[in-house]
């Protein structure tokens, strides 16, 4: 799959084909990488959008799933997480992969979207379901058996109907101090976490242009 192939892929699955997904790639080269996970963005003074095709293969067989894995990467950068912390454990990745997964799937509702989330991670292993949205949703919201009072908290937080008065803050702090230091690795994370990740974002023009947009 070529970067031509899935620069024509994403717009085809954006609504109306948006000035401003056109806006930001153009800013961005797309480039095949197998050397990676899924996908990351390199924020770098000439910035790309890194795809693994096998990846691509093997969850985003149709547009939809890959304009959420996309859209997923560009969050990061948005969310600024690459800055947050000088040394993010795996909790912390965990905690910021639920937070943008339920920001994607509270604006695109529908089943062809979010399914992307559901084919990546499964509802029953904990933390693998704090990834996606819960099973019944978005008609009904029901709780893991078994799920602490903490983790009912977060998933109600994060996809729950009524979130007046929660911030993105509560639900970081809460999702890291379920989690602990020692997170599961029963769970996919989406982009690039490695250790040598977090210094990625070298340029900081980029990331307020793609806020901008």
């Amino acid at each position: 799959m070529n970067a031509n192939l899935i620069r024509s892929r994403i717009y085809n699955v954006v609504p109306a084909a948006t000035w401003q997904m056109e806006e930001l790639l153009s800013l961005l080269d797309i480039v095949a990488d197998g050397s990676i996970p899924s996908a990351c963005v390199d924020c770098a003074t000439r910035p790309r959008l890194r795809l693994n095709p096998a990846f691509l293969a093997d969850y985003c067989r149709t547009d939809e799933h890959l304009l959420m894995l996309v859209l997923h990467e560009l969050h990061h950068v948005v969310l600024g997480h690459t800055r947050l912390f000088e040394r993010p454990t795996r909790a912390h990745n965990i905690a910021f992969d639920a937070v943008i997964n339920a920001i994607l799937c509270q604006q695109f509702r529908e089943e062809r979207y979010w399914s992307f989330f559901t084919a990546v991670n499964n509802a029953k292993d904990f933390p693998a379901r704090l990834l996606r949205p819960p099973p019944g949703w978005p008609n009904r919201l029901r709780f893991p058996a078994g799920a602490s009072p903490q983790e009912r908290r977060v998933i109600e937080l994060l996809y729950g109907n009524s979130t007046v008065g929660a911030t993105y803050l509560e639900v970081f702090e809460l999702l890291v101090e379920s989690l602990g230091e020692d997170a599961a690795n029963n769970c996919v994370l989406l982009g690039n976490h490695d250790s040598d990740s977090s210094n990625a974002e070298n340029d900081p023009f980029f990331g307020k242009a793609i806020r901008d947009i």
